[in-house]
């Protein structure tokens, strides 16, 4: 591919991109009941009567409890909250406590987390307890490993993409692309053919 093709691509993709942003919409039930917490210019005060009366009105979504939870928490995740993360992890909280065994929950909480840290201008203590959210990616893998269809996909798709989240590989496997190779001659052979070993 030519350097022109390439900066065609990638501006089209960039395009697509900002039209699918553009174009998403949040779900009727939820949008309703987002603009019920956002009181004015106010932050956000999550508290569990708030979150009972949530999963009480959005009843007939159709979705788990766990899951209406976890995407409130995505559409509030940019939001300013009344005690900082603390109150933004209620909901995490929450729905992991409805859906201990939802992998949803657990890898959504992670990415949160890591967002937060990124762009939230908290003070030190609160950005402490931050990473403490990153690790539920943890938590959130064994979850989805019965689901892979084989080794070779979980590490390539779940450890590649996590790893990247929380910073740690996964399942003791660096990716493929990553590993280095060593090349150590044979002592009985010529220099010349030499045996590829991983380091």
């Amino acid at each position: 591919m030519s350097r022109m093709n390439l900066v065609e691509a990638i501006r089209a993709a960039l395009e697509r991109a900002e039209r699918g942003i553009e174009a998403r919409q949040v779900e009727p039930w939820l949008a309703a009941e987002i603009e019920k917490l956002r009181r004015a210019d106010a932050p956000i005060e999550i508290t569990a009567e708030a979150l009972q009366r949530f999963l009480a009105s959005t009843a007939d979504a159709g979705l788990s409890r766990s899951e209406r939870l976890r995407r409130l928490a995505i559409e509030l995740e940019s939001d300013d909250f009344v005690d900082g993360w603390a109150g933004f992890r209620r909901i995490y909280e929450a729905a992991a406590s409805e859906g201990p065994n939802d992998a949803w929950v657990f890898l959504s909480w992670g990415i949160s987390a890591d967002h937060s840290w990124l762009w939230r201008g908290q003070a030190v203590e609160e950005r402490l307890h931050i990473p403490c959210g990153r690790g539920r990616c943890d938590s959130g893998l064994p979850r989805e490993a019965h689901r892979a269809p084989s080794r070779r996909a979980r590490g390539d798709t779940a450890t590649r993409r996590l790893g990247a989240i929380s910073g740690r590989a996964r399942a003791g496997r660096a990716p493929r692309a990553r590993r280095r190779w060593r090349w150590r001659a044979r002592s009985d052979r010529a220099p010349s053919r030499a045996r590829r070993t991983p380091a």
